[in-house]
């Protein structure tokens, strides 16, 4: 784990060593969950590598991966159910251009998700507490997601930005075997780095 790490940031140096005209970025986000079908989910961190490859006058144009970490814990008398979501989102994206405002980037994205549910079981024995069963499932879906927002830059490099993140991914239920959609929604405030 240690060398990919080392090898994606040698990567980002050797990157920003070449590129002068900054087609590439990075950015770390906190997602806040709204208005979701999954109930009490709490977003973790969101981070997004961004490639541009066209420009145009009004707009730039190019591809967007984010990856988000969720969690979920519904706790009873004598169990404990804790989901971990690792939401995996792959898409378009268009940066438009204000000449009045140059610093200001309104941005579209859109895509394909690959959600990855991780779902850990923990049941007590009602005899004695402290004697627990762990169960655990994972379980994959998927969907779409959209998104709309804006950046600003606070220098030749770095960028805030906010935007919000709609989210729809299908799943089938283990007993009925019908296909049910989840929403999960996010406002994410974040930090970017162009290179």
């Amino acid at each position: 784990m240690k060398k990919s790490i080392t090898l994606f940031f040698l990567l980002i140096l050797n990157l920003t060593t070449y590129s002068q005209d900054k087609k590439f970025s990075i950015d770390i986000n906190y997602p806040l969950a709204i208005n979701n079908s999954i109930t009490e989910v709490n977003g973790i961190v969101d981070g997004s590598f961004k490639y541009r490859f066209k420009e145009l006058d009004a707009m730039t144009i190019g591809a967007v991966y984010t990856y988000d970490l969720a969690t979920e814990r519904i706790d009873s008398y004598l169990s404990s159910l804790k989901h971990t979501y690792h939401f995996n989102h792959l898409g378009g994206l268009i940066e438009f251009k204000i000449k009045t405002v140059e610093k200001l980037h309104p941005f579209a994205q859109a895509g394909y998700t690959l959600l990855t549910t991780k779902s850990k079981l923990r049941i007590s024995d009602s005899s004695d507490p402290d004697i627990s069963e762990d169960q655990t499932k994972v379980e994959n879906s998927s969907g779409f997601n959209l998104g709309a927002g804006t950046s600003y830059d606070i220098s030749e490099r770095f960028y805030l930005q906010l935007y919000y993140h709609y989210i729809k991914v299908y799943s089938q239920e283990d007993f009925s075997k019908e296909t049910r959609g989840y929403n999960y929604d996010q406002l994410k405030l974040g930090v970017g780095y162009r290179f």
